[in-house]
């Protein structure tokens, strides 16, 4: 302490300054830091958790059309081929989003 009170007031501020420069550059470093790890776990949480659902409502949409398709096929006397293709296509859709889906692996974090 003593090495401190024998200082001139110059000496004092410029240690204070350096002092709290060196804090500074700790803190924003800190925070930098911080920021990158909340960049990492966003984008994980985007690609594990969100990409999945975006697989069930595609899911959701190809089941409405299926449906869509099988009301007009009662309607319709030709065309059934090509409905039939469209639903066939469908469930192949669905299969694979399904496969996606039960590949990501979901948490409950």
């Amino acid at each position: 302490m003593n090495l401190i009170k024998n200082r001139k007031l110059k000496t004092k501020l410029s240690i204070n300054i350096v002092i709290t420069t060196i804090m500074l550059i700790g803190l924003g470093a800190t925070s930098f830091l911080g920021f990158r790890h909340v960049a990492d776990l966003s984008d994980n949480m985007v690609d594990n958790n969100v990409a999945p659902m975006r697989e069930i409502a595609t899911i959701q949409t190809n089941m409405a059309q299926i449906n869509i398709d099988i009301l007009t096929m009662f309607d319709t006397i030709n065309g059934k081929a090509t409905l039939i293709k469209d639903i066939d296509s469908l469930y192949a859709a669905n299969d694979e989003a399904l496969h996606a889906f039960k590949k990501a692996n979901l948490t409950a974090e």
